[in-house]
């Protein structure tokens, strides 16, 4: 039988590998950047959230991960990240609707206007969708956080009784 720890690792490693690849897929989207082209910003906002999915997935794995170690540490610091990563959507979502009426605008009465109008509802589903998982997932990473922190301190507490009464 393989021991539990062994196979937190294992789901943890495959969830920084979605997270590495995803997220350097994710990054080069934006790379090289051409803000105040219409274009290219309606595009790579679309781009980046469609791959988001796989960030969150492997995210999660980490957080499950760390979870059943005995440091908060690292889970305070992923609470950090995800807070960031929300913040960030909500930025790019910004930017994005600032130019959904251009492009709506450009696009005549034709199949493409339909194809546009699935693009901005599935990136305004996911503009509001992912910030609200990416936060939900920093509040629970803080809550877990303080749990293995007040485990840790109650340990110590606990070792240090034994302590006393070995030595009374």
């Amino acid at each position: 039988m393989i021991a539990p720890e062994r196979l937190w690792a294992v789901v943890g490693g495959v969830g920084l590998l979605f997270v590495a690849v995803a997220g350097a897929d994710n990054v080069l989207t934006w790379v090289p950047p051409d803000f105040g082209n219409r274009e290219w910003e309606f595009g790579t906002v679309t781009a980046s959230f469609n791959g988001l999915l796989s960030i969150a997935l492997g995210l999660a794995m980490v957080q499950l991960w760390l979870s059943q170690t005995d440091r908060a540490w690292p889970l305070r610091v992923l609470a950090v990240v995800y807070l960031l990563l929300g913040a960030s959507i909500l930025a790019a979502a910004l930017l994005y609707w600032t130019n959904v009426p251009i492009a709506w605008a450009a696009v005549p009465d034709s199949p493409i206007k339909t194809g546009l109008m699935k693009a901005i509802v599935k990136t305004s589903f996911q503009s509001v969708a992912y910030p609200l998982a990416f936060f939900a997932l920093a509040r629970t990473a803080f809550v877990w956080a303080g749990l293995i922190a007040e485990r840790a301190k109650s340990d110590r507490r606990s070792e240090h009784q034994v302590g006393v009464i070995a030595r009374g």
